[in-house]
């Protein structure tokens, strides 16, 4: 089946183009919010080829494609449209669905954080690649080189307020432009010796706090939702004829105070608490910290709220330098191979056989839906591997506190992130969760799938 095919039966499963009020995707999921989600029939998607697993958080609609879902969100694109693809607002005359207020928060992270998360992937497995060729002695830290590929891992930290800007406004349904425009008045280089001084700035005679907002997450965020709403307010009231001029310059006038005397702040103090916090307890804490979330993270993911730690990790990179949740998400990776790889060598089902073989392979690279979706949930008691191998696993990264330099995932693809001082711990966090969750499903065993359910 092509990519097309695939996308219009999905298409036609979910409810046609009528069904459909928004799509986006992530790095393995087609997200789809449907207007009337009862009349999805979720489980014949779920047997169509190439479909991993269905996933309902809130309204939004998720069908698990794996490596596929770039090529099938384009096909689905072209048969709903554009408009839906850029998550227009509803029609005014339309009936407004309360939102649980948790669907709420999860829908905003994803529509925020997900969408710029191949960018940081890219910049941190570069500055990986990098610090492996600076603890090898093949790049000289005084080299021209060197300086360049820190420039090309380094500017998306540094211009992080911009990317949010322009994903926050996609989400509230603002102009991206303008937004990025604020998002650029935060990190200019004007701002920034502007407030490094001693003496205090003032704007129309109200202080400005002292603040580097480069690199920043929360922010810019807030700073683009009251600038939704300005805009809103600006375009009821402008008249047609004046708004392509108007709009804009009030907008940037109005939300660039705003954001510096009252949102940058708080969203600056918000920023340090969680990360301050949030560093000070797993430091603390290491080993329970990193038994309960690398247990839970499957749980998490079948949930569909994984996406809710996104935010942690970039302002930990932000701020430090260095994460630690991906130390975290790994090992729980690993384990997921391990319970598929002991599927693999146990199952008498030559076509399960060889579906659990690929899962396994994509799960230690890195992708593991394919294995949570198509092999230890679906067969369950390897899932219960799973939790149990990511807790050994988790609970050794995080005795060690290890430390990712970028997001992406792994265990092998993530390898370039993890060279740092604690990479052997991450070895060996990888490999125990690994063994464990393999032996937990020898053990635990699990009810084959006959022959005739392929």
């Amino acid at each position: 089946m092509t990519n097309k095919e695939l996308a219009a039966q999905i298409l036609d499963l979910i409810g046609g183009k009528e069904n459909v009020s928004s799509v986006t995707h992530c790095i393995t999921r087609l997200r789809v919010i449907a207007k009337d989600v009862s009349i999805i029939k979720g489980e014949e998607i779920k047997k169509l080829p190439g479909v991993m697993g269905i996933n309902l958080v809130g309204e939004q609609y998720q069908v698990i494609l794996g490596g596929k879902v770039t090529d099938v969100y384009k096909e689905f694109v072209a048969l709903v449209g554009e408009a839906a693809a850029q998550e227009k607002a509803p029609a005014v005359d339309a009936p407004a669905q309360k939102k649980k207020p948790l669907n709420i928060v999860m829908d905003t992270l994803t529509g925020i954080f997900v969408p710029i998360l191949p960018a940081m992937i890219g910049a941190g497995l570069i500055k990986g690649i990098l610090l492996f060729l600076m603890f090898s002695g093949l790049v000289d830290t005084a080299s021209t080189l060197y300086r360049f590929m820190m420039i090309f891992s380094d500017a998306i930290y540094y211009f992080l307020p911009i990317l949010l800007a322009c994903s926050t406004a996609e989400h509230f349904k603002c102009n991206k432009y303008v937004a990025m425009a604020i998002g650029g008045i935060l990190v200019h280089p004007d701002l920034i010796s502007l407030l490094a001084g001693e003496e205090t700035v003032k704007l129309l005679g109200i202080p400005v706090t002292s603040t580097s907002y480069s690199s920043s997450v929360i922010p810019i965020v807030l700073a683009i939702i009251f600038m939704s709403y300005v805009e809103k307010f600006l375009r009821k009231y402008i008249p047609s004829i004046l708004r392509t001029i108007l709009v804009p310059v009030l907008t940037i006038l109005i939300t660039a105070p705003v954001t510096l005397w009252v949102l940058g702040p708080i969203g600056g103090i918000i920023s340090n608490a969680i990360a301050t916090h949030f560093l000070s307890f797993y430091l603390r804490y290491g080993v329970i910290a990193g038994a309960i979330f690398s247990a839970c993270l499957p749980l998490m993911i079948l949930a569909g709220i994984h996406n809710g730690f996104t935010p942690i990790m970039m302002q930990s990179l932000s701020t430090y330098g260095v994460d630690y949740l991906m130390g975290l998400n790994v090992p729980a990776n690993s384990a997921q191979a391990g319970a598929t790889f002991a599927v693999f060598l146990k199952t008498k089902n030559k076509d399960f056989k060889s579906m659990a073989g690929s899962c396994a392979f994509s799960a230690i690279l890195g992708i593991t839906e394919p294995a949570l979706y198509g092999i230890t949930s679906k067969l369950r008691r390897p899932l219960i591997a799973v939790v149990i191998g990511g807790a050994v696993g988790g609970a050794i990264a995080g005795f060690f506190h290890v430390t990712a330099t970028g997001i992406a995932t792994g265990p092998i693809i993530g390898i370039p992130l993890f060279l740092t001082e604690t990479f052997p711990y991450f070895v060996i966090s990888c490999a125990v969760s690994f063994v464990v969750a393999f032996v937990a499903t020898m053990l635990i065993g699990f009810e084959d799938i006959p022959e005739s359910a392929n």
